[in-house]
């Protein structure tokens, strides 16, 4: 099965071969560099794979690219309900303190939104040496952390805890975007008790909590009897109904663009504001 992609657009347009140019240059006549490296990676990347990458453009009507990749057809694999996972909502007992450490804020935001949920506390820090004071200032119950850091990567942090007496029994989860089985290897003889690729899997995350944290999940129990389709008008309380455009508006914008916790936070104040909206 072949799947086809394109993407117009309906500005300047290339003057040059982006595949094969040495330099692009801006209005201005300058070089710029950057053209033919990322044109040129994607089509290798593509063809590695035994795809296609192709471009047409015309100076001042725009630039049309089109992508082929040769997929395999696979069937949809449906278990049965009995069979199905069940839904993590949270944790009991005590909450864990994770901390998170990884110089990129919008990684850390992730892991925290996947745990605080669940009822995890959580700490994070943006690299190796502050991520070290905070673990032995507030002592983590596990830390996940990031490999390839700036200054103190995350083999040394990891190293440095391991030598630390206060924190060489603390679990280490080590997440990097390097799949390579040396990466992975370094990361564990430093001392890591895990390692996971990004993304980050959550269930396989889970799976590595609870086995080192030795907790129980709390788990949304499945629904009794034979499963009736649910009509929208019984998913959606009549209070919405007379929520103001603006509100709805303003839901929607950080709901579309994956802002977990500012949608969070208007539903808190919309919860706050009026009782009758709290479902």
């Amino acid at each position: 099965m072949i799947l086809c992609f394109q993407v117009f657009d309906t500005i300047a347009g290339i003057a040059f071969d982006p595949f094969y140019q040495a330099g692009a240059r801006d209005d201005q006549g300058e070089e710029t560099g950057q053209s033919k490296v990322g044109f040129a990676i994607s089509r290798i990347l593509t063809e590695l794979l035994g795809d296609k990458l192709d471009v047409k453009s015309k100076p001042g009507s725009g630039t049309a690219f089109h992508l082929a990749l040769l997929m395999p057809e696979t069937s949809p694999v449906i278990q049965p309900a009995d069979d199905q996972k069940q839904e993590i909502i949270g944790i009991l007992g005590e909450p864990p303190l994770v901390l998170v450490v990884d110089d990129k804020p919008e990684n850390r935001s992730v892991l925290i939104d996947m745990l605080m949920p669940l009822g995890f506390k959580t700490i994070d820090a943006e690299k190796g040496m502050d991520g070290f004071d905070k673990a032995t200032e507030s002592q983590p119950d596990p830390i996940v952390t990031d490999l390839v850091m700036p200054k103190s990567d995350g083999f040394e942090f990891i190293r440095r805890l391991r030598g630390a007496s206060l924190l060489k029994d603390t679990v280490v989860i080590a997440v990097s975007a390097s799949a390579y089985k040396e990466d992975q290897e370094r990361c564990l003889e430093a001392g890591a008790d895990a390692f996971l690729p990004k993304p980050l899997d959550f269930e396989k995350l889970s799976v590595y909590l609870k086995k080192f944290l030795n907790f129980e999940w709390v788990l949304r129990e499945p629904p009794n009897g034979d499963r009736q389709a649910v009509l929208p008008s019984e998913l959606i309380p009549p209070e919405l109904i007379l929520l103001s455009g603006e509100i709805l508006n303003a839901l929607l914008d950080v709901a579309q663009i994956g802002e977990v916790t500012g949608l969070r936070e208007k539903l808190a104040e919309l919860g706050s504001s009026d009782q009758a909206m709290l479902p």
